[in-house]
């Protein structure tokens, strides 16, 4: 799966491949939990979703964070102090929130859904298998 994953996000290969071998800690034990299957690493959309979700950020804006690079500015900080706040309530500090919110905020965009990765999947090896008899 990494190596299909890989040939369109090169960026998220290579931190799941470098996780593999050491894998990431979040300050946020939930987030660990939640990203468990894949090393620490933020992959799918639905652990993006469930993350935000921990935080009391509705869907409709963890899938703003998919474009976050083209959000405004005003909107980057909304979903910021959302994200913080909501995370605050449950009792975690500031800057281990922050850490987390930067690397949600700039590795969501490389984010897939977990169902496009297994048709993929399926289909490369099919063709894989054909392309060998």
């Amino acid at each position: 799966m990494a190596f299909v994953v890989g040939m369109h996000y090169p960026l998220a290969l290579e931190r799941y491949m470098a996780a593999r071998y050491n894998v990431i800690i979040h300050r946020v034990p939930e987030v660990n939990t939640l990203l468990q299957r894949t090393f620490g690493v933020l992959l799918y959309i639905e652990d993006l979703i469930a993350i935000c979700h921990l935080g009391g950020i509705n869907k409709k804006d963890a899938r703003l964070f998919c474009s976050y690079e083209y959000l405004s500015l005003n909107e980057r900080e909304r979903l910021k102090k959302n994200f913080i706040e909501g995370f605050m309530k449950l009792g975690y500090s500031g800057e281990s929130l922050d850490s987390l919110f930067r690397i949600i905020a700039y590795t969501s965009c490389e984010c897939l859904k977990r169902e496009y990765v297994a048709a993929y999947v399926k289909n490369y090896i099919k063709q894989t298998a054909q392309m060998m008899f």
